[in-house]
């Protein structure tokens, strides 16, 4: 876990200066690139999933696994033509966002990268069934090192340059490390009716894995398409500021949630709701107090980055906007545990438009500024850990009326600070950002107390089972 906490910091780093060198101008222009990449990254069907779940199962049968490889191999090569598509629509005048921003050769270099991508994501779940694990730390680090060599090498305006061709040496090296590696099975044959397997086992799985990143994504698609390219780039500074907390305390959730996850499986529904409670009364309680301390670090960024002054309030709300998607944590996972991936996935088809119309409605009927658009997103990710709760109460036979439910998915010490940070962050004055944290302390002194021991746990014994 410490190379991971290594790596986050290293990145964040990295993105500070980037911001800081290229400008909101120039960032939102980087900004729009990554856009279009994170899409190509996120639409592939479930295809690496349905794949790694299907050699999981036939990890026996080598001809078959063989087979489910190259099959697979072949429904990402179709479905990678899509980025074929969008460069040629750029090139025939299509894209005016595009045009307008004048990306030039930058764009179709990103839809090499995100051609490349497809493949390497499905060669990742791979040599993951295989327990090949370097070659997946080498794609997950090595794109940090190579976007800090290029922040060394290139300044200014010609960084976003350089940015755009470390991404295209960062996927052509991971395609070619997992060609090279030995870990890939080319011996098998593609085969038609494993096409259908495919698709229908990973149907639900897109749904479920890329539902919430097509929800950000939209909501950062609005924001491009409506307001100044340096709006976008305040809010996207703002935003992979939020996101940069919520990877730290991600990275410490693995440890602790998959030491829980055997507990869900219990036949016991008062060992896994046990199990529940301890994941939000620890996780989820720790990410709300991470985030208000980011809210007293935010002013200072700004002090030192004045050409970001204007998006304080972006960075606040989209930290804010991260701690309600946390709020579904432990009855998420249980619903994930017990095979109800279905239904997450339905909830998050239902998310996602629910996102897309708030967005509509703020961006073109109410005309807000940027920095509230994250309402939109708040809403829906509020929905969503409400959703999640519902099911987990009712699955584990707990009253689930409205108003318990909404209690367990937001309980009394976590909305109140919540609700003063919103009105801190509204009233916008950076002499107040210490309130949220002293509210939060003041009512979450015993839950402090039982996050201060499973931590130290974890810390003298990192192997333990029972936290």
């Amino acid at each position: 876990m410490s190379s991971r906490y290594l790596t986050y910091i290293l990145s964040f780093i990295v993105h500070i200066y980037i911001a800081a060198s290229l400008g909101p101008k120039y960032y939102g222009i980087w900004a729009f690139l990554l856009l279009i990449f994170h899409y190509f990254n996120v639409i592939e069907l479930g295809i690496p999933h349905a794949v790694q779940v299907l050699l999981v199962q036939n990890k026996k049968d080598k001809k078959h696994s063989a087979d489910i490889e190259k099959t697979g191999t072949w429904m990402i090569g179709i479905l990678s033509f899509c980025t074929v598509i969008v460069a040629l629509f750029y090139y025939f005048g299509g894209f005016s966002k595009a045009h307008e921003l004048n990306v030039g050769w930058m764009l179709y270099v990103i839809c090499l990268c995100g051609l490349l991508n497809y493949f390497t994501n499905l060669y990742d779940k791979v040599y993951r069934c295989k327990n090949r694990l370097f070659e997946i730390g080498f794609k997950q680090t090595s794109i940090v090192i190579i976007t800090a060599i290029a922040i060394v090498l290139f300044k200014g305006e010609t960084l976003l340059h350089g940015l755009v061709i470390s991404y295209l040496i960062w996927c052509v090296s991971s395609f070619v490390l997992y060609l090279t590696r030995g870990g890939l099975d080319f011996s098998g044959r593609y085969r038609k009716p494993l096409t259908s397997v495919i698709l229908k086992k990973g149907f639900y799985l897109f749904l479920f894995y890329s539902g919430f990143s097509l929800i950000i994504l939209s909501t950062r698609t609005f924001i491009s398409n409506y307001y100044s390219i340096e709006d976008f780039g305040c809010f996207s500074f703002a935003y992979m500021l939020g996101h940069a907390v919520f990877q730290c305390v991600q990275a410490f959730s693995v440890v602790t949630i998959t030491k829980l996850i055997d507990r869900y499986h219990s036949p016991e529904k008062s060992i896994v709701l046990s199990t529940v409670r301890v994941v939000r009364d620890n996780y989820v309680s720790l990410f709300h107090l991470i985030i208000y301390l980011a809210m007293i670090v935010f002013p200072i960024i700004t002090h030192f980055m004045p050409k970001y002054s204007s998006a304080l309030v972006s960075m606040n709300l989209c930290a804010l906007m991260m701690v309600l998607y946390t709020n579904a944590y432990g009855y998420s996972t249980y619903l994930v545990a017990s095979n109800n991936e279905k239904k997450l996935a339905m909830i998050a088809v239902v998310s996602f438009i629910l996102n897309i119309t708030l967005c509509y409605v703020l961006i073109y009927v109410l005309h807000v500024k940027y920095d509230f658009v994250v309402f939109s997103t708040m809403t829906t990710y509020l929905f969503y850990a409400f959703m999640c709760t519902y099911l987990g109460r009712k699955k584990l036979s707990i009253s689930n009326s409205f108003i318990p439910v909404m209690l367990d998915c937001f309980p009394m010490r976590l909305l109140i600070p919540f609700i003063a940070a919103i009105v801190v962050t509204l009233i916008n004055n950076p002499q107040l950002v210490f309130i949220p944290i002293v509210v939060f302390v003041m009512m979450n002194i015993g839950t402090l107390r039982s996050m201060y021991v499973m931590i130290k746990k974890l810390i003298i014994n990192p192997k333990i089972v029972d936290i």
